[in-house]
This record gives structure tokens, C-alpha cells and sequence, in this order.
């Protein structure tokens, strides 16, 4: 009877704590992967708004730069200029290339679409129709006195697919040269279409994977972000599971190990019930009974083992009384060399003791997990999530799980860090410029002045175009190198565009420390960069500005920065130049006489001067250069020196230089005689595809015989482009008209070229011709083209004669062709019938 009875007692409480323990390893297992799955849904949810706000960030900058652009305002709602938007690449294919926006509309104040581009491309599309949403709502929006200075985005749909469409209305912004118009504005449209190529490239940015849209809320464990309250898409991505997949490796072994300690229970307490009254059999049964129970508590540790997290136990001093075998995996440590000392040697959190943290969970019966962090055998700082739970209310200590997170904790750090830089150089990007000044220009900034340096490479298209744009990133990420190694500590350099380099100087002493960091810089862009065979000349431009001497707003700043760097540009390149408030008038004084050029053409103030040339050989006319000259309203008759490079910065001269083309071969079919005329061409409109047709149709539409056309080009345009202009002359040749190369003798390539391209004339240049009669080196000059010219059956030709003097020497050395003033001036087309003997 006695061992019946102790039988009753004994195994009820050894199962029902078996059964504890076996319960609480689950509980203890369940919660620590339903809390890594958890975190990480909350990561990638972080991640995923991030990804929509700096997308939507994007678009608003973009638009708002050409939205608030006064020229935009002129072109787009004072009138409709097509030719300014496409053909002048104001407003066209290249904004596709450079921001991706697969669609662009311009709709006037009566909501039609007067404008419109699908992938860079001009496509007729009705913006009603084309987009589904409130789109009326989104332009009153952008129309409401209070966001004129604004623009706006909202979730609207294309074709079914949701997009991200910006409205801005058009105004002129801060241009002082156009006034704006009461009444309501047009409106430019951004659509940004959120097709699977963008999301896919969207998600790979910012680790979200098998990014999508979805019409609703995902219910198949993927995560779920509404794209806008009043919509009805939603951005969907799958988050990492770890948790779940540490479930679904571990339960099954759980399971087996609990039935298989339910059964070997039963059995033992059912035989031993049964043989109570026999000792020997008792006994027997009870030894069985113990040699089941240590062979499910060895599953029980076997299963630990396996697990992907590490198990842990202290006792109540806090010194590690057991570790799984998975700790020797993850850190490469033996668990033995771990037992017996403080938890607090292992672990360390960023606050307090891991075991004062402990000390609380006695009160609390458990909280949330810790993040802790620890050393491999490596000695590489490694991070851990840490899961606790009391053993008798924490009198025996405490047991619980660590999951390792290094990888996690690294991943969102490098979504972090791309947020604020560059992925090329990894130099901090406007974003972070941006809180960088926000932090040093201000009501502090009078105390630790501020110096922002704005350097635009020079020489860099030349790299990209010639050795491709792999090389070009190579030269970008030796020049960020470069940069970091000119300035200090406290400073910072960025990169804000493809060749565009921000730095930012602190506490400033003085302009001749702003020099010599200046000069720094000039001299390291100077070094030659060696690209596998290659070797690689380029500069750099730099505008500084100060704070706050000149303004003490950071985006101000920016711009007299770039102020002083157009400035830089036209002392020469290679150099620096401080902002002054002189700069900022030739600004507007340029701009003023950019806008009075575009519309030189339509105001017909634009017109030809023609200056006659001479053969030496019978003293005879043989033909006239075309020179553009421009009858500005306030400022009168300009010469091209005036506003020729204006129009080659602002991409004007591809319509002059046509109407200049189409304008010269009407004039010149008109002569009493054929003779010749020529036309320079500028290398932005050599550089055109569509050239050959220009010529083409000049040519027909006048009537002009080809062969008195003469085309006059500048050496530039084989420095851009070699092959590519092989390739165009030639085709220029076989249009039957002559080509001729200006301006011989001041590049570098000159002899070179003659050799291998199909020019029929040279024109020495009228430095040379200058001084034949006075300096003995340019008379040798001249004498060599004359010379090599004649040696490979072309026509020379000096400009520039101004004196009996010069003539007679170029008629003793033999020189075919002659223009100049000693002959006459360039005259309008109405005053040449005295030099055609009529």
C-alpha cells in the first residue's frame, strides 16, 4: 500500500513538471519568433514608407524647378511654344532621361492638354482620359492662391496602374523679367507610373522584396502599405520570416518529443500501478520509467541544439549555468569555457547591466526583448536580440533565447545610410547636404562662419563620350577621393549631380584659408587619372559663397554658390571665384538678353551681312561669308561676338544657325552671278541628327546650286566626336557642296585632321595675318598652311586683311583667297550690287 501511495504522489508531479518545462521552452520558442517576425514587418513597413516618401520628395523637386521657371511661364501659358519645349530640349525627351517620368503634360487654365510627352517622346494624349482619379481635384489644388509657390502629388491611376502624378501651376517664379498675368495658370503634370520594373527597382534600393500593388490588403502573410487614404491600391511586399521558418524547423521535433513523453509516462505509470504489490517488478518498473524519462529529456536538449537561436540559463548570481550548442556555431567559442561567469561578461547592452534587466523581470513576469551585443571568437562585435523568463519567480535563476540580428541590424543601417548618399562615391547626397547646412547656416552661423564651394568638373563630357560611362564613374570616384582628402574633419563634401561636387568649410577664419583650399582642390583635379590604358586630363570650376556675409539661408546660399561658379566658368575654367552682389546683376542682366533672344527670330531682328572674298589669281569676287548680326531693340546693332556663346550655352544657335543656313542660300540664289557663299556652323549644330536634312532642304527649298555652298567648321567639332564626324562630313560631301575648316592653326590637331577628313579649303586665322608684316614666327606660319594647304589640293584662304602691306605679302607667298577690310566691310544684302560691278 505504502508504494502504491508514493507511486500516486511521485509521478503525477515528475510528469506534471516535465510537462512545465516542456511548455515553457515552447511558450519561451513561439514568442521570440513571433517577435522577430513582428520587428521585422516593422522594419520593412519603415522601409517601405521611406521608399514612397523620398520617391514622392523627388517628384516635387523635380517639377517645382521647371514649374517656377519664368522662360517655362513665357513658352507654356503666355503662349504655346512647342518648338521652345521639344526641339529646344527645354522641355523634352531629356527630362525622361534624367528623372525617369514616363509621362509629362502641360494642361492651360480651360483644362486641356496642349502639350505632351509618354516616355520622351511628343504623343497626343488627353489627360482626362489617359488618367483615372480626381484628377480636377489635384488641379484646383494646384490652382488655390495658397499653393502657388507649391506642388502637389497625389495618387491617381494610368490605364489601370497606379502612378504618382505632381501638379505645379506654371508661374514665373523669381524672374524679374516676366510678369505674370491675373487669371487662373496652366498646370505642368509629372506621372510617375508604378509599373513592376519601377517597383522592382524601387524594392532592390530599399530591400523590400517582391514589391507589387495590390487592390487590397494582403491576407497571405505579406506586408501591406495603402498608398493614400482615399485609394483603394496598396503597396504589398513579403518580409523576411525568419520566425516563422525557426517554427516550422523546431515544432515537428517538439511534437515528436511531447507524444513521445506522454506515452512513455502512461506506460510507466499504468505498469507501475499495475505491479504496486511487487517490489522487484516495481522496482524494474521504475527503472524503466527513469531510462524513458532521461531519453526524452536528451530529445528535449537535441531539439534545443537544432534550433537557429542559442538558449541560454543563468542561476541566481547571474552566472551561466548551461548554453546550447548553437552558441559554439554562432560566435566559434566552446559553451564550457562560458559556464560559471556573470551573463554580464558575455553580454552588454548600450544602458544598463544585462542582470539589473534581469532583476526586473521578477516583478513583471517578462517583457520585451533586449537588444544586446557580444564578441565572436574573431573578436567582430556582433548583435543579438535577448528573450528572459524567471525560474521561480527568479529565484533559481533565469533562462530564455538569443537570436542573432547582426544581418538585420546591418541591412537597415545600409538602407540608412543610402538614404543620405550617393551609391557611385558614397559621398553624402543632397539630402544629407541639405541637414548638413540646415544644422551650420542660420542664427549660429555668425558666430562659426560658413564657406560652400560649388565645383563642376571641366573636360569630364569629353572622358564619358570618348571611354564610356564606366570610365567616367571610375574618374568620379577618384575625384570624390580627391575631394575627401582636401578638406578637414568638421567639413563636408557631397555630390549633388553627375559631375557636380559640393564642400562645405565650418568655421571659417578667413578668405585666404577659402583660397588655399580652393587652390587645393584646382591643383588635385589637375593630377592625371589613370584609367587602365588611358590617361586622363581633367579640371575643375569652383563659386564660393559665405555665411553670413553673403545670406545666412542654406538654399540661397546654394545658388549665389552657382552664381559665382558661371562667373568661374567664363574667367576661364580652372579657377575660383568669390560671389559678389555685381555677379548677380550680369545674371539678370544675361538672362534678360537670353530672353530677348529667343525672341529675336520671331520679332525678325535677326538678319546677314555678307563680306566679300577675293582670288589673288585675276584679283576676281569668288564668293561671300554670311555674318550674323542682331538689331536689338534698346541696345542696337550687336555683333556676334555679343551673343553667339549665349546662344551655343543656351542651345539657341540650332535654330539661328538654320535660319542663318536657309536665310543665306535664298539671298545668295538671288545674285547676278555664282559665286560662292559660305556658312559657319556652330559644333552644337554640327553635332545634330537631323543636319544632313537641314542642309538638304535649305538647298531645295532656295534653289541653290550645291556647289556655291560652302560650310565652314571649327576644329571643336573633331575634338567632341571624331568618328562621328568622319561619318557626317562625308555625308555632307556627297550632298555635292565644299567644306572648308575655320580658323586653321589655333587648335592642337589640325594637321591630323587635314589628312583625314574630306575638307576642300583652310582659312588662316586672322591672328597669324595680323602680324606677317611684323613678326618673322607668324609670317613663317602663314607661309607653312599656304604650303601644306596647296601640298594637299586645298583652297587657302586669309582673313583678316587690313593693309596693302599684308596683301602683297600673301601675294608673294602665293595664297589663293583674300577677305578683309582692306577690300571691304561685311555689308547688308541690299548694298552688294557695287561689288558685283552693277
Amino acid at each position: 500500500m505504502l508504494s502504491t501511495a508514493f507511486t500516486r504522489r511521485v509521478f503525477p508531479l515528475v510528469t506534471a513538471l516535465l510537462f512545465l518545462m516542456f511548455t515553457l521552452t515552447c511558450g519561451l520558442l513561439i514568442h521570440n519568433a513571433r517577435s522577430q517576425d513582428k520587428q521585422a514587418q516593422a522594419d520593412t513597413l519603415y522601409a517601405a514608407q521611406k521608399a514612397l516618401e523620398d520617391l514622392d520628395t523627388s517628384i516635387k523637386k523635380a517639377i517645382s524647378d521647371y514649374a517656377k521657371w519664368g522662360e517655362l511661364y513665357r513658352n507654356m501659358h503666355l503662349k504655346l511654344n512647342v518648338n521652345w519645349a521639344y526641339d529646344g530640349e527645354n522641355l523634352g525627351e531629356s527630362i525622361y532621361e534624367l528623372y525617369g517620368f514616363q509621362g509629362l503634360l502641360v494642361l492651360n487654365p480651360q483644362d486641356e492638354t496642349v502639350y505632351s510627352l509618354f516616355e520622351g517622346e511628343q504623343t497626343p494624349l488627353d489627360a482626362k482620359q489617359w488618367i483615372q482619379g480626381d484628377l480636377e481635384g489635384l488641379l484646383n489644388k494646384a490652382r488655390a492662391s495658397e499653393n502657388k509657390d507649391e506642388v502637389l502629388s497625389q495618387l491617381l491611376k494610368v490605364d489601370g496602374i497606379p502612378a504618382i502624378v505632381a501638379a505645379g501651376s506654371i508661374t514665373p517664379g523669381k524672374d524679374p523679367t516676366v510678369k505674370e498675368r491675373p487669371g487662373p495658370q496652366s498646370v505642368l503634370l509629372f506621372v510617375h507610373i508604378l509599373t513592376p520594373d519601377k517597383l522592382k527597382e524601387l524594392g532592390t534600393q530599399y530591400g523590400l522584396i517582391n514589391l507589387r500593388t495590390t487592390l487590397a490588403p494582403q491576407i497571405d502573410g505579406s506586408s501591406t502599405l495603402q498608398l493614400s487614404p482615399d485609394a483603394d491600391s496598396y503597396l504589398a511586399w513579403d518580409p523576411p520570416r525568419h520566425g516563422k521558418a525557426l517554427l516550422d524547423s523546431i515544432l515537428p521535433f517538439f511534437g515528436i518529443a511531447g507524444l513521445m513523453l506522454i506515452a512513455s509516462t502512461w506506460l510507466v505509470l499504468r505498469n507501475a500501478l499495475a505491479t504496486a504489490k511487487l517490489m522487484e517488478a516495481h522496482y524494474r518498473e521504475l527503472t524503466r520509467s527513469k531510462e524513458a524519462l532521461a531519453i526524452s529529456e536528451e530529445r528535449f536538449r537535441d531539439v534545443a541544439e537544432a534550433a537557429s537561436d542559442w538558449l541560454w540559463e543563468v542561476d541566481a548570481k547571474y552566472c551561466l549555468t548551461y548554453l546550447s550548442g548553437r552558441f559554439e556555431e554562432v560566435t566559434g567559442t566552446a559553451p564550457d569555457l562560458w559556464i560559471g561567469k556573470s551573463l554580464d561578461e558575455l553580454l552588454s547592452t548600450n544602458n544598463e547591466p544585462l542582470t539589473i534587466w534581469l532583476s526586473h523581470q521578477k516583478e513583471t513576469s517578462g517583457s520585451s526583448p533586449l537588444v544586446c551585443h557580444y564578441h565572436d571568437r574573431q573578436g567582430k562585435e556582433r548583435t543579438c536580440r535577448v528573450s528572459a523568463r524567471p525560474i521561480k519567480d527568479g529565484t533559481q535563476g533565469f533562462r530564455g533565447t538569443a537570436s542573432d540580428i547582426t544581418d538585420e541590424v546591418k541591412a537597415l543601417a545600409q538602407i540608412k545610410h543610402l538614404s543620405l548618399h550617393d551609391s557611385l562615391t558614397d559621398l553624402p547626397n543632397r539630402n544629407r547636404l541639405n541637414d548638413f547646412l540646415n544644422k551650420h547656416v542660420g542664427s549660429s552661423t555668425r558666430l562659426a562662419p560658413v564657406a560652400l564651394l560649388s565645383i563642376d568638373l571641366d573636360r569630364f563630357k569629353p572622358v564619358n563620350d570618348a571611354l564610356g560611362h564606366a570610365a567616367g564613374d571610375r574618374v568620379l570616384r577618384e575625384v570624390a577621393k580627391r575631394l575627401r582628402n582636401c578638406i578637414r574633419e568638421a567639413d563636408l563634401v557631397a555630390r549633388i549631380g553627375g559631375d557636380e561636387f559640393i564642400v562645405v568649410m565650418t568655421r571659417v577664419q578667413g578668405h585666404e584659408e577659402i583660397s588655399a583650399l580652393s587652390s587645393r582642390i584646382i591643383d588635385q583635379l589637375h593630377q592625371p587619372i589613370r584609367i587602365e590604358e588611358q590617361t586622363v586630363f581633367i579640371g575643375g570650376s569652383i563659386g564660393v559663397a559665405l555665411a553670413p556675409s553673403d545670406t545666412d539661408k542654406a538654399e540661397e546660399l546654394l545658388r549665389l554658390a552657382d552664381i559665382a561658379l558661371y562667373q568661374s566658368k567664363a574667367a576661364g575654367r580652372n579657377t575660383w571665384r568669390f560671389y559678389s552682389h555685381e555677379m548677380n546683376e550680369l545674371i539678370i542682366s544675361r538672362r534678360r538678353l537670353e530672353s530677348d533672344l529667343r525672341q529675336a527670330l520671331e520679332r525678325d531682328e535677326l538678319s546677314l551681312h555678307f563680306q566679300p572674298r577675293y582670288s589673288l589669281t585675276g584679283d576676281r569676287l569668288t564668293g561671300f561669308e554670311a555674318l550674323l548680326r542682331w538689331h536689338h531693340p534698346e541696345h542696337g546693332l550687336l555683333m556676334p561676338d555679343r551673343f553667339i556663346a549665349l546662344a551655343e550655352d543656351t542651345g539657341l544657335i540650332v535654330p539661328i544657325g538654320n535660319w542663318v543656313l536657309m536665310s543665306a542660300c535664298k539671298i545668295a540664289a538671288s545674285w547676278p552671278q555664282p559665286v560662292g557663299i559660305s556658312v559657319n556652323l556652330s559644333p552644337r549644330q554640327f553635332g545634330r541628327h537631323d543636319l544632313i536634312n537641314q542642309v538638304q532642304h535649305a538647298l531645295t527649298e532656295s534653289g541653290l546650286d550645291s556647289s556655291r555652298l560652302e560650310l565652314e567648321i571649327t576644329e571643336r567639332v573633331m575634338l567632341d566626336d571624331a568618328d562621328g564626324a568622319l561619318e557626317t562630313l562625308n555625308s555632307l560631301k556627297a550632298l555635292g557642296l565644299r567644306l572648308h575648316m575655320d580658323d586653321f592653326g589655333t587648335g592642337f590637331s589640325s594637321l591630323g585632321y587635314l589628312r583625314s577628313y574630306p575638307f576642300d579649303g583652310i582659312k588662316i586665322d586672322r591672328s597669324f595675318v595680323a602680324g606677317i608684316g611684323k613678326n618673322p614666327d607668324d609670317r613663317a606660319i602663314v607661309q607653312a598652311i599656304i604650303t601644306l594647304g596647296q601640298s594637299l589640293g586645298m583652297i587657302v584662304t586669309a582673313e583678316g586683311v587690313e593693309t596693302a602691306e599684308q596683301l602683297e605679302r600673301l601675294r608673294g607667298d602665293a595664297c589663293d583667297e583674300v577677305q578683309g577690310f582692306h577690300f571691304s566691310k561685311a555689308l547688308p544684302a541690299h548694298e552688294l550690287s557695287l561689288l558685283f560691278g552693277q
